[in-house]
């Protein structure tokens, strides 16, 4: 709890995110490893007798690798560097 405001309070959060790469998934049919980590941060704004979200925003950032496993079409493998940002705005609908 960031503090009250009247009706409102405000939240704010940070949860860190990390993949299991140790896990294989399947990508275009090539077993693939996902070693990606980030974080979010959430700052919302509720009305304390309902619970409805009244605005916020989030900002998740990540980044790591996907690594693709040998087989016969990538007879070496492949790393695949990424990095995802994301910034999401709730607010009323009008």
């Amino acid at each position: 709890m960031k503090g009250l405001n009247g009706n409102e309070a405000a939240i704010e959060g940070i949860s860190h995110v990390k993949s299991l790469k140790e896990e294989t998934t399947l990508l275009n049919n090539m077993q693939s490893n996902v070693d990606v980590a980030g974080e979010n941060k959430t700052n919302l704004v509720v009305d304390r007798a309902t619970g409805w979200i009244v605005k916020g925003e989030s900002h998740s950032t990540m980044s790591g690798a996907i690594h693709i496993n040998e087989n016969s079409q990538l007879p070496d493998g492949m790393t695949i560097p990424i990095s995802v940002t994301i910034r999401m705005v709730y607010s009323p609908v009008e």
